[in-house]
C-alpha cells in the first residue's frame, strides 16, 4: 500500500484545489511507473470518520496493490468497537512519536 497525503493538514474533501487534483493525479501516476504496479486499486476517506473507517478526520489516498491470488477487500465503515481499538493504537504511536520529540498537540486523547 502506497499513500498520497497532502503537506498540510486538510480534513474538508472540499479543501483540495484543482492544483492539489492534479498533483494527486501526477503522484499515483508516479507511483505506477516507479513501482510497476499492475493493477490495483485507490480508496480516498474523507470526512468524519463516523462514516467510514477512518480513525482521525484528515484526507490522505490509499493505493492499493493486492498480492497474487489472495483475496484483499478493504473496509469503508467501521464499528465502534474496531474505532476504538485503532484509536487506541494510534494513541500508543502517537505516545511513541511524542517520545521522540514529537508535538504534543497531536492527537487528543478522545477520538471520534
Amino acid at each position: 500500500m502506497f499513500l498520497i497525503v497532502p503537506d498540510e493538514h486538510i480534513t474538508d474533501v472540499g479543501e483540495l484545489t484543482d492544483s492539489d487534483w492534479i498533483c494527486i493525479g501526477f503522484l499515483f501516476s508516479c507511483a505506477v511507473k516507479q513501482f510497476d504496479l499492475r493493477g490495483g486499486g485507490i480508496l480516498m476517506r474523507f470526512g468524519d470518520p463516523l462514516y467510514h473507517a477512518g480513525t482521525i478526520p484528515h484526507i490522505h489516498i490509499n493505493i492499493i496493490q493486492p498480492h497474487g491470488d489472495a483475496e484483499y477487500r478493504v473496509p469503508l465503515a467501521k464499528d465502534a468497537s474496531d474505532r476504538e481499538k485503532n484509536y487506541a493504537r494510534l494513541l500508543d504511536h502517537r505516545n511513541e512519536l511524542r517520545g521522540r520529540g514529537g508535538k504534543d498537540f497531536l492527537f487528543p486523547e478522545i477520538g471520534a
